[in-house]
């Protein structure tokens, strides 16, 4: 049995705006009920994660950070199976905790319709 990794270092974020617009400027998008999935291959030996919760999409701060978290935990989950592209998630709705189900198998399914993605 292979180990998961068992944090989200530096190394699988995306964090600088540039890398966030070069995602987006690839115009590869798989829309699901709850998430949009971005995504654009990349050079290195694996995947990387971006996330867009907006406080105008979700208002409050706890709802914000329980998005982040499912989000985060499906892709650390599931970064092996992955293809080596950088993918941004932007929260298109409020997700309730008992939703959560819903959205770790939709965010599998988006990322995986993602991956397939090739550069324009």
């Amino acid at each position: 049995m292979t180990q998961l990794p068992q944090g989200y270092p530096r190394r699988l974020r995306l964090l600088k705006a540039d890398d966030f617009s070069r995602v987006f400027s690839n115009r590869c998008c798989r829309k699901g009920h709850f998430l949009h999935v971005y995504a654009k291959p990349n050079q290195l030996p694996h995947a990387r994660l971006g996330m867009i919760a907006a406080k105008k999409i979700v208002p409050t701060a706890v709802a914000r950070n329980f998005a982040r978290r499912i989000i985060r935990e499906s892709f650390r989950l599931s970064q092996t199976q992955l293809a080596s592209s950088d993918y941004v998630v932007r929260v298109a709705r409020i997700i309730l905790p008992q939703q959560a189900v819903l959205v770790r198998e939709e965010l599998a399914r988006l990322l995986e319709r993602a991956g397939q993605c090739r550069e324009y």
